[in-house]
């Protein structure tokens, strides 16, 4: 079944899909899986990866535990990366970040079900959805014109298997991904695909206030930048509000900060924005009996994790506009206040359409 759609004047009829790709992943500890090859016969939408990973948990689980079932992520196709989950610190396991961003977009965080001490398995579900309409999965706004390339991978890492238990190692797991998407309706310059990636900062130095900078990147629309501040615990890094303290936005043209606020106010803001809350406390599995904290949530607002949203300041579909910018005329600047762990920025970018997609 699928709806009519408005595709240059004309109503035409599109078909929805979801796929569940016959190709599937085994965990091999800390190894970069063999690519595997997704449905190019529609448009795609959305995707998910689900990792079903084999590990009975103790009083030693780590937190985050379910969300470390992935280590990176990449989605590629011919010359064009859409999605770019790698970099960082073995322990960072930037399914994390993504699965924070589920919880934003989705109020959902991925955790197919509660998990405790002696569980013996973890089902983590992560939701790559590059669109304008996070509720709409066969949202055309923005797509990953797969009817039009060649080939199109996921590249998959695999996390070490202490990752999610100290005391307890991930025996085997299994990475299956599932694509929704459109068919018969062609590809349109109105649409955009995305181009989302992750760069990480290892902090080497205290700074000045403000004084690390970021130069916001360059030839397309930038939505959002999520922000993970972990620790430097080995083999799983720690999320933290201790590293960094504050974050501005700075515009070469503008006399004026457009942005300048501590962390803790940028989470506040988020808060009251999306309305997220628990996976609060770096706490083992167990520590404190009645609540669970960690990944189980309770009401308060993540640690180490935040939204600098620019469609609140510029445009309120598509944010900052910097396809005809030069490098340096956008700069996020931070305060790091803590000499060790890391910073992981993922900038949620979309691009205008290549013609050489269009009508495919």
């Amino acid at each position: 079944m699928g709806r009519f759609y408005n595709v240059n004047g004309k109503q035409m009829y599109g078909e929805h899909i979801t796929r569940t790709v016959s190709a599937t992943g085994a965990w091999a500890a800390g190894a970069a899986l063999a690519d595997l090859a997704l449905d190019r016969d529609f448009i795609i939408t959305n995707i998910r990866v689900t990792a079903a990973m084999a590990v009975t948990l103790a009083a030693t689980a780590v937190s985050d535990a379910p969300k470390r079932a992935l280590q990176t992520l990449q989605i590629v196709g011919d010359s064009k990366t859409f999605l770019s989950l790698t970099g960082g610190v073995v322990g960072s396991q930037l399914g994390r970040m993504l699965a924070f961003i589920n919880k934003f977009d989705n109020e959902c965080a991925g955790l197919a079900a509660t998990v405790d001490v002696g569980s013996t398995s973890v089902t983590q579900v992560y939701n790559f959805h590059p669109g304008h309409f996070k509720r709409n999965r066969f949202d055309l706004s923005v797509i990953i014109p797969a009817r039009a390339l060649s080939n199109l991978v996921a590249r998959i890492g695999c996390p070490a298997a202490a990752a999610m238990d100290s005391g307890a190692n991930i025996t085997a797991g299994t990475y299956t991904i599932t694509v929704d998407g459109v068919s018969g309706i062609p590809i349109t310059k109105d649409m955009y695909y995305p181009g989302a990636y992750v760069n990480c900062y290892p902090h080497t130095a205290i700074t000045g206030v403000n004084g690390h900078t970021e130069n916001v990147p360059t030839g397309g629309y930038v939505r959002r930048l999520f922000l993970l501040t972990d620790d430097n615990t080995a083999v799983t890094a720690l999320r933290s509000d201790a590293q960094v303290t504050n974050v501005q936005l700075k515009l070469s043209k503008e006399s004026t900060d457009l942005i300048n606020q501590s962390f803790v106010d940028l989470k506040a803001a988020n808060a009251f924005k999306f309305g997220v809350f628990g996976d609060d406390q770096p706490a083992i599995l167990g520590a404190i009996a009645t609540t669970r904290p960690g990944f189980n949530g309770t009401a308060a607002m993540p640690l180490g994790f935040a939204c600098v949203d620019f469609r609140d300041y510029f445009d309120p579909v598509l944010g900052l506009n910097m396809i005809n910018a030069q490098e340096g005329d956008a700069k996020v600047n931070m305060t790091i206040a803590v000499a060790t762990g890391q910073t992981a920025l993922y900038w949620d970018i979309v691009y205008p359409m290549d013609p050489m997609w269009v009508g495919k």
